[in-house]
């Protein structure tokens, strides 16, 4: 008796998440590359009111050249120049949030995802990982040796040749600051892609 019920039991479960489930279209749009991120990194500023803003960015390789896609597996640096309208800011953490561009199930349409990362990419600490302390007022022009090798757990779950979107908050970490305020915000949009 107790096996049929057992069976019975599993047969319902099976039948109504068969039914629950919702499909999956057939006809799944195909999502091109945003905002040319197909032949360069696209990048803005999350809004105007942060203390520091980027006024252009670059990725360069080992021979400072100019470098897209981006192979995530090897050191790059990254040129920024950017203006700091804040204080002098001698430590900072950043948080990192990836977004695929891609097509979602429910809705048909493209857009971006988020990524889980598990929390791996908060609390960067920007003096240690990307050596540009500290940021002084005025105008900024930073060349940010990054090796994101260190964050393979995350970096071995993009896909090649997709567009990623990187929301990068940096925080206010100067000693006697509590508040932790968001200082800059920027989103980069790139294509990463493994090379030789």
């Amino acid at each position: 008796m107790f096996k049929a019920i057992l069976y019975f039991t599993s047969l319902i479960v099976v039948a109504s998440s068969m039914v629950i489930s919702p499909k999956r279209p057939n006809n799944l749009a195909t999502c091109s590359f945003p905002n040319g991120t197909d032949t360069a990194m696209h990048f803005y500023n999350c809004d105007g009111t942060y203390a520091i803003t980027v006024q252009s960015a670059r990725a360069l390789d080992a021979n400072n050249n100019t470098l897209y896609p981006i192979d995530p597996r090897k050191p790059i640096t990254i040129e920024l120049k950017a203006t700091n309208n804040g204080v002098q800011y001698n430590d900072n953490k950043n948080n990192v949030t990836i977004y695929e561009y891609k097509n979602d199930w429910v809705t048909n349409q493209c857009q971006w995802n988020s990524v889980p990362t598990f929390n791996l990419l908060d609390a960067i600490d920007g003096c240690d990982y990307a050596h540009n302390c500290p940021l002084t007022t005025g105008a900024l022009d930073l060349r940010l040796p990054l090796d994101l090798s260190k964050f393979s757990a995350i970096i071995n779950l993009l896909a090649s040749g997709t567009p990623y979107q990187l929301l990068i908050e940096m925080h206010n970490y100067n000693q006697n600051d509590q508040q932790h305020e968001v200082i800059a915000c920027v989103v980069a949009q790139i294509r990463f892609e493994e090379t030789n």
